[in-house]
């Protein structure tokens, strides 16, 4: 076979592939659907504050890793953690953005969250209704259709200027 066949059969075969990927991406498998509607729904039942409904998407054994803190691990430590989030005011997200892994395992979203800082945290400047806004990245695992692991970030310097 001359060179020129074997080139325009290699260019062939790459238009394929990439036709294939197109097709793929454009056709999500069940695994992709399924994760992004449970990362979907632990977003709704957050909005809603819906702590029952929140929790029932985490595994029992749920690795929490806090945004510029510590990793806590199980369904009661992040109950705990969600109640304190709770009391310091309702949050807003817009521009919600959630992208999966081809099997289904992981995502990953990026969103605008906002609210009002209507109670004091340690640490934080006092509270006095400041509103504010900040980009958020939040990176999951998923595992027999549970949430098994979250890790979250944001920019805290961000907020601490804006509630300042």
């Amino acid at each position: 076979m001359g060179i020129k066949k074997r080139i325009i059969i290699v260019f062939f075969l790459m238009i394929f592939s990439s036709l294939t990927k197109i097709v793929v991406a454009a056709h999500p498998n069940n695994e992709i659907v399924m994760a992004n509607q449970l990362v979907n729904n632990y977003y709704h039942t957050l909005l809603l504050e819906d702590l029952s409904g929140f929790l029932n998407l985490l595994s029992d054994d749920v690795v929490h890793e806090i945004n510029q803190g510590s990793t806590e691990i199980g369904k009661a430590k992040f109950k705990i953690f969600m109640e304190e989030q709770f009391s310091h005011g309702k949050i807003n997200i817009k521009d919600l953005i959630v992208l999966t892994s081809e099997d289904g395992q992981y995502a990953t979203s990026r969103y605008l969250c906002s609210g009002k800082y209507s109670k004091s945290a340690n640490g934080y400047p006092p509270a006095k209704g400041q509103l504010w806004e900040l980009p958020v990245v939040t990176f999951f695992k998923i595992k027999d259709n549970k949430i098994s692991h979250v890790a979250v970030y944001f920019n805290e310097k961000d907020f601490v200027h804006q509630v300042s």
